[in-house]
């Protein structure tokens, strides 16, 4: 039988240190990085960090391998530390320990398998219709997203006539036009491009996400 009283230790000392304050650290992504509504591969995309984008970081799990981050602008969630830098340019899943950004995740010694004590995790936002638009073909470069619903009918100049690939996620469609307020040649596209084609690329001026 388990020591009940061992146990209990543990998991009060699990609940004081998930109860403290959350101490934010300052960090940098090494490239666009997906943003997640859970700290898995298996969790919803929620938003998108452009190469060298400033968050904070909050608090990371297992063994500071994906960490919660905050922007300026987007969706909070989860996204993987090793794709996170200092402003010394050192990995994230390096120096937060050092920085006490809290780990949650606790572990109880008791055999092989263990007792894992873990926050409880708030649910995923629901999955709303996204497009992610990328500067060059394969999805690389600089990118933007905008979600279902969202339109902009004058792309400003660093995006106008700029955009050579389109990924969609969740369900979502997008209708571009090769002129602002949605003039010109327009077309709906239902399926991530991974290049626009020669008679869309660099012409897009306009879009409406659907």
């Amino acid at each position: 039988m388990l020591n009940k009283i061992a146990i209990a230790g543990a998991a009060a000392a699990a609940s004081l240190l998930m109860s403290s304050a959350a101490l934010a650290a300052t960090a940098f992504s090494t490239t666009s990085l997906n943003v997640r509504s859970g700290p898995g591969t298996g969790y919803a995309v929620v938003d998108r960090l452009y190469t060298g984008e400033q968050v904070n970081v909050d608090r990371c799990v297992t063994g500071y391998r994906w960490c919660h981050v905050a922007t300026a602008s987007g969706a909070d969630g989860w996204v993987s530390a090793a794709s996170l830098r200092d402003a010394q340019r050192r990995p994230l899943n390096q120096f937060a320990f050092n920085l006490n950004i809290p780990q949650r995740r606790f572990t109880i010694g008791l055999g092989q398998s263990g007792i894992v004590v873990r926050p409880n995790q708030p649910p995923g936002p629901p999955r709303v219709g996204r497009v992610c638009f990328y500067e060059h073909a394969n999805y690389q470069g600089s990118s933007f997203c905008a979600l279902e619903g969202q339109a902009n009918a004058r792309l400003a100049q660093n995006w106008n006539d700029k955009i050579s690939s389109i990924r969609l996620e969740n369900g979502a469609s997008v209708r571009v036009c090769e002129h602002w307020n949605y003039q010109g040649r327009c077309q709906v596209i239902r399926n991530d491009l991974a290049f626009v084609g020669p008679n869309n690329n660099d012409i897009i001026s306009s879009y409406r996400v659907m």
